[in-house]
């Protein structure tokens, strides 16, 4: 039987008496360099900026010393980026798959073990690589599908709710 995980905050809640979560995994680690790129990108482009705005200037530093502030702004965007993707969580206990996502707003999505009929994985070259893919869950219920994007470690993903499934009783 697998390790049974401690749930922590607001998956702690969503649990049922006697629900046994067996994995947490999260999106690859690219996702998230992926949002970080951007704000970054945005910082060489503001220091850029200001850099040529201080030659321009002629040594007076006001309208400089606000465009590093500016450039500091960035600092809580990165923040940010790190707080959604750690948020995103994709977890598999002994009842269900649970996708979690949100910071301050949640979004659940939960799809029941014992009504998955089929689960499709795919991998890039580039995923295979990285150990990053993506994997549909299609379940017997109205809802038909979950969609499981970029997630770090796929086949153990996937390994684990047949795992999970197979457990189940009846």
């Amino acid at each position: 039987m697998a390790e049974v995980i401690a749930p922590q905050g607001y998956l702690k809640k969503l649990l049922a008496e006697g629900e046994e979560v067996l994995m947490v995994d999260h999106q690859h680690w690219f996702v998230l360099t992926g949002h970080l790129a951007g704000a970054l990108l945005m910082a060489v482009v503001l220091v850029g900026m200001l850099t040529a705005a201080l030659i321009l200037d002629g040594g007076q530093h006001g309208a400089i010393a606000w465009g590093y502030a500016l450039v500091l702004l960035l600092i809580p965007v990165l923040w940010w980026q790190v707080l959604v993707w750690r948020s995103h969580m994709y977890v598999i206990t002994n009842r269900r798959i649970i996708q979690l996502s949100g910071v301050l707003n949640k979004d659940v999505l939960d799809s029941a073990i014992g009504k998955i009929t089929d689960l499709r994985t795919h991998q890039s070259w580039v995923g295979r690589m990285f150990g990053f893919g993506d994997i549909e869950v299609l379940t017997a219920s109205e809802s038909g599908k979950n969609e499981i994007r970029m997630i770090a470690q796929p086949l153990e993903f996937k390994r684990r709710m047949l795992e999970a499934q197979d457990q189940r009783p009846g």
